[in-house]
């Protein structure tokens, strides 16, 4: 079984991520069984595309719509789904929104020029967490994708 140890897990990641944890994302470690969670990718995703948001004009967070059709979507998924095994959660989709509209605010007030600068956006994010599902609880839960 996979480890979900979910206190070690980046702000506001916990139900949305549990799907990614649990079999979307590549693998890293050694086995499926102990697999290492690149959060980098999803962060830099969010700045990249909260910075192309700003140099395409956009003034305000709120103008930022995130579907399930958009580009930002459509790269995480090829990153962390690649097998397209399940369905994003509307759930995934809102957070992206939220987190990069939060990305977007901060760039464009210039917090990014400070240290530490996305930890606020970190705190934000986090109270966005769910529960994690019981059926990726199972041990079986890979087995059942296959």
């Amino acid at each position: 079984m996979c480890d979900r140890d979910t206190s070690t897990w980046p702000p506001g990641t916990k139900a949305m991520w549990a799907t990614l944890e649990s079999c979307m994302l590549p693998w890293e470690g050694s086995s499926p069984r102990t697999p290492t969670v690149n959060w980098e990718f999803y962060y830099i995703q969010m700045e990249k595309y909260a910075r192309q948001s700003l140099s395409e004009g956009t003034k305000n967070a709120d103008d930022i719509s995130v579907t399930f059709e958009s580009e930002i979507i459509r790269a995480l998924n090829l990153h962390y789904n690649r097998n397209n095994h399940l369905e994003i959660p509307e759930h995934f989709r809102y957070v992206v929104e939220q987190t990069l509209r939060e990305f977007f605010k901060a760039i464009q007030e210039q917090k990014d020029q400070e240290q530490s600068w996305k930890k606020a956006i970190y705190k934000i994010i986090a109270r966005l967490d769910e529960q994690v599902p019981e059926y990726f609880k199972s041990p079986t839960f890979l087995e059942q994708l296959e």
